[in-house]
């Protein structure tokens, strides 16, 4: 039995997948989720605040793997801070991961208008993606208690060595669902990362600000394609 494919018109455009930012998306980033943030990290805030900023400069490029990103990464934020790179990578990949699943799971309230948007797509069959610049993807869907088959791709910048606003993740995930880019949407909540990969790729990019207008669109306006 073929499975119809599922469509809308949007924008001027036949929309056939939803690609969704998760931070600052499916949970909204204010000043006390930051604080939060802060508090779980504060045993290592120098290593934190040196990561943010060293992630920052790490968008500039595409690194061509998640190996070498993290080299850089670790290398970079040992020199600003003094540390051994080993002890860097120690405290990323143990401390800063299980920190941020705590602060999600304990402090971050998800975003339900962008959960109900990707639950009505998945029950229409429309294809769906996760792209996120931090790895650990299935973790953080489930301290925030979001099922992870609403997705059929998670895709991480960092573990493919290239954050946004470069496109080559979101290159993977066309190619994974097999949709091009102009029949896609990124719904994200940074103009400056979510934004700017989208136009990079040539897709339509909706800030979560503003999701009401494609969910009115996605409820009123259903059609299928073979």
């Amino acid at each position: 039995m073929t499975v119809k494919e599922m469509a809308i018109e949007f924008n001027g455009k036949t929309i056939k997948a939803v690609i969704f930012d998760l931070d600052g998306t499916f949970y909204r980033i204010g000043f006390f989720t930051k604080m939060a943030f802060l508090f779980h990290n504060i045993r290592h805030l120098t290593l934190f605040s040196a990561h943010r900023k060293v992630m920052k400069e790490l968008r500039k490029e595409d690194h061509g793997s998640g190996e070498k990103y993290f080299d850089t990464l670790f290398g970079r934020i040992s020199g600003l801070t003094g540390t051994e790179k080993t002890n860097v990578k120690k405290w990323y990949l143990t401390d800063f991961r299980k920190d941020f699943i705590s602060a999600l799971a304990k402090n971050c309230i998800k975003n339900k208008s962008i959960e109900r948007v990707a639950s009505t797509l998945r029950n229409l069959n429309f294809k769906t993606a996760v792209l996120s610049d931090f790895g650990f993807i299935e973790e953080r869907l489930d301290a925030l208690n979001i099922d992870r088959k609403l997705f059929n791709v998670l895709v991480s910048g960092e573990e493919e060595g290239a954050l946004k606003p470069q496109t080559r993740p979101l290159m993977k995930i066309f190619g994974e669902l097999g949709v091009l880019p102009e029949n896609a949407v990124l719904i994200g909540d940074r103009n400056d990362t979510d934004g700017a990969v989208a136009e990079n790729a040539g897709m339509i990019f909706i800030n979560v600000r503003n999701i009401g207008a494609f969910e009115k669109n996605l409820k009123i306006n259903i059609s299928g394609v073979v």
